[in-house]
């Protein structure tokens, strides 16, 4: 994937550790200078082509302001699903290892 964002701006790694398989992202200190974003809010979205929906949180908010992890996103962010804080290192548990 030669050219890809992710790539070139975050380098990443999984990991077996004793309860699971982790998968690591370790960004670049030029990633949040290059792909700040404004949040999203639902309106922007519009509404879902097949049920014809407006896309819409549960709690009622309007702004997407936290990642898949639940943490809070800034006014200004980077795009996708986990919101990097700085150069330091994000480790998502993607696989339990069941005994």
């Amino acid at each position: 994937m030669e050219g890809n964002v992710v790539d070139t701006l975050v380098q990443y790694r999984v990991e077996e550790m004793a309860d699971g398989w982790y998968l690591e992202f370790i960004p670049t200190k030029s990633l949040s200078k290059e792909c700040t974003k404004a949040l999203v809010y639902s309106q922007q979205l519009g509404e879902a082509v097949i049920p014809r929906q407006r896309i819409e949180l549960p709690d009622g908010k309007k702004a997407f302001d936290k990642d898949y992890l639940g943490r809070k996103r800034k006014k200004r962010n980077l795009p996708g699903a986990i919101e990097f804080k700085g150069d330091s290192r994000v480790r998502v548990k993607v696989y339990d290892i069941w005994n």
